[in-house]
């Protein structure tokens, strides 16, 4: 029989035989069967038996109490394993009611679905004890707000693979007592034990002696064959087993027993795969000198800090970053490094553990379990408008990016960097300068930001924010270093350097003053610019009321050139340009004629008119002009081939005014012109050639 094979351990629920049943009950899980779930679809990988759904289902307005009053709890017994969705309600990687079948009396588990559930849970529990995102995470009995988040695993899936790892990972945690298992780091199921050699003179094929159990069940000698956890394989005679019911914990026994022990056994009913089952109930005493007490499995290493870590140059897959100056490289992260390498920029920040040396020498680093999506996390903490703290992290001729979370940066136009655009942005800064930003756009969605290096000049900043819950501060203020002891090469650099610090000083101050002086000269600037726009609007006033437009072309042509300089300011001029313009020889006839309307307001959609601001504006109903009922051509002067076009001068008024005009194309390249032809109301669709 392979040895490979992991024969499943026995139904809790199962009913054990009264002749084989002692005070101890059996230690092992919940039959996993090899078709269980992982998500919704079928993953043969993970180990989960099904059943009757026993999951508890925990939403935002239970998980208060859940948390105070079971996971906190100094009666707490047992385990909690939690299950989150992945986002998106793309649904759970394991699946939560197989997994309780699995795990049975040893544990509760419970269902979140990542949102608003797990940011409940995430305010209920202490700092870096929540679980989100599709993660896992296994509570021990004992749970207070000074735990070490690092006592109680949180377990990342991103694909049904890793969903596999963190199903077989939970069950040896609490099934088998798996130390490794059971806390944070990096796990990996035991690999095959080499096969231990024969004693010399003995084959194991040969029937071994037999005497008699109480009951008449005949006693086997077995072999050790494999030790995992609380899983005893053994040899009896040419068959293999698995050891199911003892008088002790099945995890003490297997710390007893090396591979090659003997020990007496009796046959019980086989596993429900057909592998055989044994029992040494009543056959175990003190333990035998054959039987040495096996040393307890060493308790892991404890996890290196978490540091943030500077990228410094991506090459393909490989991502060089340096720690507090010091090199090294990315090596192993829940993505591949190539997906890893395209979201990152030289200069972005980013949150490693150290792993080890790489064979360069150089230290190697993993952001396992360590990312979070910034721009998910950006319109959480930040808005438009806010004034923010960023590290440069890309200069460009016409552009910085300013890294404003790890992994998520704002774009600075050069226009917005200083006051002026004369200097190249590497003139001002340098990689890894702490600036404050303001953000003026905020696309999430796009993974997209703009903002404003010059106008967060003078604001004051938020404070440093955490990239995700339970993590440490961006860019937060860390306490100066230690000074060292000092020699004389280092006492006469620090003077140079303090005297350098020291005509900054002075400049800085200069500068300032500077600047005040500019800002008051732009003020006083500002309010003789209002007052000169008062005074040409009272001349302009006077002139209005002094001319009569219709009592001649040029005294209409100057009112509409000043109304055209009152209405449109210097943004509007440069979009709606004036055009040329002319009085046709009935206009003035027909301004004076008509009645119902002011000559001011003529004047006014003349202006919108000869800048083309009419054709914009709905109430002016701009149409051209045809020869005929509905479906005719449109009517064009023959000598110039000019257009006819019509607007109104009202709306809602009966018999509403209407304006006529030609748009003469130009001849000399000059441009188009504008001839106003007349004035008349609603149903009057001639027009003066």
């Amino acid at each position: 029989m392979n040895t490979n094979t992991q024969p499943a351990g026995p139904d809790p629920h199962e009913r054990v035989p009264a002749e084989t049943r002692g005070d101890a009950a059996p230690q092992t899980c919940a039959t996993p069967t090899p078709d269980a779930t992982a998500g919704a679809a079928a993953n043969p990988e993970c180990p989960l038996s099904r059943g009757t759904p026993s999951a508890r289902v925990l939403t935002s307005p239970q998980v208060g109490d859940f948390a105070a009053h079971e996971l906190l709890s100094m009666d707490r017994t047992l385990p909690v394993v939690a299950l989150t969705t992945w986002p998106g309600d793309r649904g759970f990687p394991i699946d939560p009611d197989a997994l309780a079948r699995t795990l049975g009396a040893r544990a509760l588990v419970v269902a979140l679905r990542t949102g608003e559930d797990t940011w409940a849970l995430s305010t209920a529990l202490p700092k870096r004890l929540d679980v989100y995102g599709g993660a896992s995470r296994i509570w021990w009995p004992g749970l207070t707000a000074a735990s070490d988040p690092y006592e109680h695993p949180l377990l990342f899936a991103y694909n049904e693979a890793d969903a596999s790892v963190v199903c077989r990972r939970v069950i040896a945690a609490i099934c088998e007592g798996d130390a490794r298992a059971g806390r944070f780091g990096r796990w990996e199921p035991d690999g095959d034990e080499p096969p231990s050699p024969r004693p010399s003179g003995e084959g194991l094929s040969n029937p071994p002696r037999q005497i008699s159990t109480k009951s008449g069940k005949p006693v086997l000698m077995a072999r050790v064959t494999r030790v995992e956890g609380t899983r005893i394989l053994v040899r009896v005679a040419d068959a293999e087993g698995l050891i199911g019911y003892t008088d002790e914990k099945l995890d003490v026994l297997a710390a007893r027993l090396r591979v090659g022990d003997e020990l007496p056994v009796f046959a019980t009913s086989p596993w429900p795969d057909g592998t055989p089952r044994f029992s040494t109930q009543g056959l175990l005493s003190a333990p035998s000198a054959s039987q040495p007490v096996r040393p307890a499995r060493p308790e892991p290493p404890r996890p290196e800090p978490v540091r943030y870590a500077v990228v410094a140059r991506i090459q393909g897959a490989t991502i060089e970053v340096s720690v507090d100056g010091v090199p090294g490289l990315v090596t192993d992260s829940d993505v591949s490094l190539e997906r890893l390498a395209a979201d990152l920029e030289p200069g972005h920040h980013l949150r490693v553990r150290r792993i080890g040396s790489g064979a360069d020498g150089r230290a190697a680093y993993t952001v396992r379990g360590l990312r979070v999506d910034p721009w998910r996390r950006l319109p959480e903490v930040y808005r438009e408008g806010d004034i923010v703290r960023g590290a440069i992290c890309r200069i460009e001729t016409s552009y910085v990016l300013v890294e404003v979370l790890p992994g998520a940066a704002l774009i600075v136009p050069r226009a917005e960097i200083d006051w002026t655009d004369r200097r190249h942005p590497s003139q001002i800064f340098k990689l890894g300068d702490r600036v404050n930003v303001k953000i003026l756009t905020l696309e999430p969605e796009r993974r997209k930001a703009s903002g404003s290096i010059k106008q967060g000049y003078t604001g004051t900043p938020k404070p440093p924010v955490a990239p995700g819950p339970g993590q440490a501060a961006f860019l937060a203020d860390e306490p100066p270093p230690e000074p060292a002891p000092a020699n004389g090469a280092d006492v006469r650099r620090a003077e140079q350097l303090a005297a350098e610090l020291d005509s900054a000083l002075t400049d800085r101050e200069e500068l300032m003053r500077q600047l005040r002086s500019a800002k008051e000269q732009i003020a006083e600037l500002r309010r003789e610019n209002r007052s000169a726009e008062d005074r040409l609007a009272a001349i302009t006033a006077r002139a209005v009321g002094q001319i009569d437009p219709s009592s001649s072309e040029t005294a209409f042509l100057s009112a509409v050139r000043v109304e055209y300089a009152r209405r449109f300011d210097e943004g509007d001029r440069e979009r709606y340009p004036l055009a040329r313009m002319r009085v046709g020889r009935a206009f003035l006839e027909s301004l004076r004629d008509l009645d119902g309307i002011s000559v001011e307001k003529v004047v006014e959609v003349c202006a919108q008119v000869a800048a083309q601001r009419a054709h914009q504006v709905p109430g002016r109903e701009v149409h051209q002009l045809r020869s005929g009922e509905a479906g005719a051509p449109t009517r064009v002067r023959k000598r110039d081939a000019a257009k006819a076009w019509r607007c109104s001068l009202q709306d809602n008024t009966a018999s509403a005014r209407r304006l006529h005009w030609w748009d003469v194309p130009g001849s000399d390249g000059r441009g188009r012109t504008i001839e106003f032809a007349s004035v008349g109301v609603h149903d009057d669709m001639d027009i003066p050639e």
